[in-house]
């Protein structure tokens, strides 16, 4: 995770994660008798760490849905998918990753964790302007160097529905 981002409201979100100290309606709902249990997306399940970043239907869609956009656009994605220890620990034994990919996955459960937090609906498309926003903004700090555009170069077009790359 050092190596991805020096963000550290991310790291602070996986730190969450690992320890299982990241706040649910689960958690909440043992010292607030007004907080329910279940899942804020989809109202059915208890909300749990592991449910909220992974179980819950309407979060494996949008699991679905981005790798899907990775697996149309980007050059050197065949058969990408997001697994359970990949998303929730952001290693897996069985798929390679790369510093990009790997700031993808912590940017959409971060982005997850706040749907949750504002009660938003889930949305790919959103979640890629963020991710577009964040590239941009990493591209000018970084002086727009050749390791950056090299890591960046295989998932350009992930942003091809937005209206320019500036």
């Amino acid at each position: 995770m050092k190596y991805t981002t020096k963000d550290s409201k991310l790291h602070w979100l996986q730190y969450r994660i690992n320890h299982h100290i990241l706040t649910t309606n689960r958690s909440v709902s043992k010292y607030d008798k007004n907080q329910s249990e279940l899942c804020t997306f989809c109202n059915r399940y208890s909300e749990t760490i592991h449910h909220l970043f992974w179980s819950c239907n309407k979060v494996k869609s949008f699991w679905k849905d981005l790798s899907d956009t990775l697996n149309k656009r980007c050059t050197h994605s065949h058969n990408f998918h997001f697994t359970e220890t990949l998303v929730l620990f952001g290693y897996s034994s069985i798929i390679k990753t790369d510093s990009v990919c790997d700031l993808i996955i912590l940017m959409a459960k971060f982005y997850i964790y706040r749907c949750k937090v504002n009660q938003r609906v889930l949305n790919k498309n959103t979640f890629i302007q963020e991710l577009f926003q964040r590239y941009s903004i990493q591209k000018y700090i970084e002086k727009n160097s050749i390791d950056f555009r090299n890591s960046w170069k295989p998932y350009l077009k992930i942003f091809q529905s937005l209206q320019s790359l500036h």
